[in-house]
This record gives C-alpha cells, sequence and structure tokens, in this order.
C-alpha cells in the first residue's frame, strides 16, 4: 500500500471519533456552525448529511497530513448540487469523475482554489480568491455554500450562514453575519420612499455593513462612514469643521468593486467619509463637530470616534454614522441613538414565543407618540398589552438616558426615533 493510501486509511479510522469530538467542541465553544438554520436553504433540508460533511472537512483541515514538517493549506466548499451552479461559477469549475475526495484534496490549497463537493458526490475544483474574508463572504453567497479553510497561518477559518468561525489552534471566535442587523434595522430607520426601493436601500446599506464587518474589521481598520440617508453629502457639511479631501476618482460605498479601493485608502486615513444618498463618497478624512445641545444631552459613547459619531446624528437625524473599531466591533448610530452593534450574536426572546396561547388570544396593540423633556427626540413606542400578565416598563431616552414614558400591562415595548421625513 503506497504511502498516501495508508495516511488516507488511518484517517478514515479515526473519522468518526474526531467528527464528534469536533462537534463537541464546537458545542462546548458556542460556535453555533452547524444545523439547518445557518446553511443556505438548499442545504437546510439536507442539515444532517451537510453536518457530517463539514466536521469531515474540518476534521481534515485541522489534521491535514503533515509534509516536510508542515501541514499544508487546504479549503472546501460544499453546495447541494454542481449542476445548480451559476452560470459563471460553472464555466469556472471542473468537475472531477473517477476520483475520490481524498486524492483531489492535495490539488487545493483554499486561497487561490477550492475543492467543491455536493451532496450528490459531485467533486470539482474551482479557482478562486477568497484569502480576503470579504471576498469569501461574495463568494460563499453566489454558490450558495458553506466552506472549510485551513489558513497560511494554520488557523481554520469557517464560512455559514451564522457568520465566519476563526479558530487559531485554541480559542473559537464566530463574527455574526450580517443579515439579522440588517432586518432589525428595516423598520429602525423607516427609510423614506426615493427612487431606489427601501429593500434596495437596506440591501445597498448591508453590503456597506459588510464591507465594515468583513473587509475593514478583520484588518484592524477604524473608519466613521456617514451616510446621508434622504440627501447628499453637502448637506452634512454644516457638520464638519474640515471637508478633508476629495477622492481622486469616483466611489461608490455600496459597489463592491469600489469598497476594495476605499478599504485600502482607509487603512492611511483619520476622519470621516461623507457620502450621498445614492452611495457615492463625496468627501473623507473629514473632521465632525457638534453643536452645544448635542454635547449637552448625548451622552458619552465609548471612546471619541463613537461618542463623535453620535453626537452628529444626533445634530443630523437624516443621516446615518457607522463606526468600525480597529479592535472589531461596529456600531451604527441615527438621530444621537445606537441602533446596533455587530460584535457577538445576540436574539431576545419575544412575547410571542415565550407567552401561552390564551395570552396571545387577549392581548391588545398600541402605538404611542412621545418626545423626550430634555433632548427633544421623538419616538414612536410600539406596545403589545395584556393587562393581566403585563409587567410595568419604563422607556428611557436612547440619547440622554431620561425616562420618556412609563405604562403598565406592557408585553413588549418597542420605542423608535422619528426620523426628519416622517415628520414633513
Amino acid at each position: 500500500m503506497s504511502d498516501r493510501n495508508d495516511v488516507a486509511q488511518r484517517f478514515a479510522e479515526r473519522l468518526e471519533h474526531r467528527r464528534e469530538r469536533m462537534r463537541a467542541e464546537l458545542e462546548q465553544e458556542d460556535v453555533p456552525i452547524l444545523g439547518g438554520a445557518r446553511y443556505p436553504d438548499k442545504l437546510a433540508g439536507e442539515a444532517v448529511a451537510v453536518d457530517a460533511m463539514l466536521l469531515e472537512e474540518i476534521v481534515y483541515a485541522r489534521h491535514a497530513p503533515v509534509h516536510e514538517g508542515l501541514r499544508p493549506r487546504y479549503g472546501c466548499v460544499l453546495v447541494a448540487d454542481l449542476g445548480e451552479l451559476g452560470a459563471d461559477e460553472k464555466s469556472a469549475l471542473r468537475e472531477i469523475v473517477d476520483h475520490d475526495v481524498w486524492s483531489m484534496r492535495p490539488m487545493v490549497d483554499g486561497s487561490s482554489t477550492m475543492l467543491v463537493r455536493d451532496l450528490t458526490g459531485g467533486l470539482g475544483i474551482i479557482p478562486v480568491e477568497v484569502e480576503d474574508e470579504l471576498a469569501l463572504v461574495d463568494f460563499l453567497s453566489r454558490m450558495r455554500g458553506v466552506s472549510v479553510q485551513r489558513l497560511a497561518d494554520g488557523r481554520l477559518r469557517l464560512g455559514t450562514r451564522a457568520g465566519i468561525a476563526l479558530n487559531d489552534g485554541g480559542d473559537w471566535s464566530l463574527r455574526p453575519a450580517t443579515g439579522s442587523v440588517i432586518r432589525s434595522l428595516t423598520g429602525e430607520l423607516a427609510l423614506p420612499d426615493g427612487s431606489a426601493s427601501r429593500l434596495e436601500r437596506m440591501r445597498e446599506i448591508g453590503r456597506l455593513l459588510e464591507l465594515c464587518y468583513h473587509g475593514l474589521s478583520p484588518n484592524g481598520i477604524g473608519a466613521t462612514i456617514i451616510v446621508n440617508l434622504n440627501g447628499e453629502a453637502a448637506d452634512l457639511y454644516g457638520g464638519i469643521s474640515d471637508k478633508g479631501a476629495v477622492p481622486a476618482m469616483a466611489l461608490n460605498v455600496f459597489r463592491r468593486e469600489d469598497q476594495v479601493l476605499l478599504r485600502n485608502m482607509l487603512a492611511y486615513e483619520d476622519g470621516a467619509c461623507l457620502v450621498d444618498a445614492d452611495g457615492g463618497l463625496a468627501h473623507y478624512a473629514s473632521k465632525l463637530k457638534f453643536s452645544d445641545k448635542a454635547v449637552d444631552v448625548a451622552s458619552e459613547h465609548g471612546g471619541s470616534r463613537h461618542t463623535s459619531a453620535k453626537r452628529f446624528s444626533f445634530d443630523h437625524p437624516g443621516a446615518l454614522a457607522v463606526v468600525v473599531s480597529a479592535d472589531g466591533p461596529i456600531t451604527l448610530f441615527c438621530g444621537g441613538s445606537a441602533l446596533a452593534r455587530i460584535d457577538t450574536s445576540s436574539a431576545r426572546p419575544s412575547w410571542l414565543s415565550t407567552s401561552p396561547a390564551d395570552v396571545r388570544m387577549r392581548v391588545e396593540n398600541a402605538n404611542e407618540a412621545v418626545i423626550c423633556a430634555r433632548c427633544g427626540t421623538s419616538y414612536r413606542v410600539s406596545l403589545v398589552l395584556d393587562e393581566e400578565t403585563g409587567t410595568r416598563i419604563e422607556v428611557t431616552c436612547v440619547v440622554c438616558n431620561e425616562v420618556v414614558f412609563s405604562r403598565d400591562g406592557v408585553l413588549d415595548c418597542r420605542p423608535r426615533v422619528v426620523r426628519p421625513w416622517e415628520e414633513e
């Protein structure tokens, strides 16, 4: 038996034990990447089979055969059916017949080439540049798949609908996907009607958040990107002390090919980017300023970059400020409030999933218009009421921390800052 066959046999003999050990490790480390909800739709219906294949690939990536003292790089993407790939992916794919997966693994490096496996047993190799995390996110979206990589530095990187998981040989970490944040922002931003549909606008903002979370943050690039949601960047010039610089060429922060250039540029620049509603970058390296009232009522939020963005958004409630910390998290500000922070996955149980059926039958829905007496921020408060089982709640202003509203008998309460165009 050849050395290669001997290694393959030993791997097969140890696979089941290592696979279950890896499953337990992911569960204990709270890395939720297995299971139908974490897979694209075509894979979700075959979650048991996908779990087994994905675990096998993770085990191989961790225990890839050592050659000359090193474990080689590796990469694999799992899809439902090679025959259902998009036209571009099909044209690039080299399908493999009459060979097993073991013989194909040494041919890919997980950076410029990936092994492709499907649920029917199909095999292929596809050339693709996925060293960059943002490129990997786009690749998985096109392939509608999940991936495993062993990077040049020995880290394991897993990509699923849940996000990007990393292992450095010790601890696991997870960068949750931005999709859940986008869904919650749709209601929070209450975008105005315009030439672009609200759905397309949220997709554009989603692409911007992917740049920040998977392009800037992993590379230690801090940034502040301010998008005027209902106008031009020029409308925000009253809130800056220094316009900074005009980009040397036209860039759109929503367009992926331009985002790569923007990322490279921001690695060398401080200050804020001012962006038109359509995504056009008007200025970068701009210096923000804010009114005395903003300083008085908008409480501090983290460091100077976050506090500046929060107070600027108070003065300009039609703008969305996206702040990228060089050490990881992304925070979104609008109307003087922090709308979301993308860092770790979290989900708040709703009254709908936790209340008995008889309560759900008798609840009432109500809406209240509230204005904070201290800072003047306007709210629309959506309430789910049940006098028998509800509790007393207090709504605190997200800008200045004053109590703006209280009521008894509340099961669920969702306050939202009113946007300027809603008051017109």
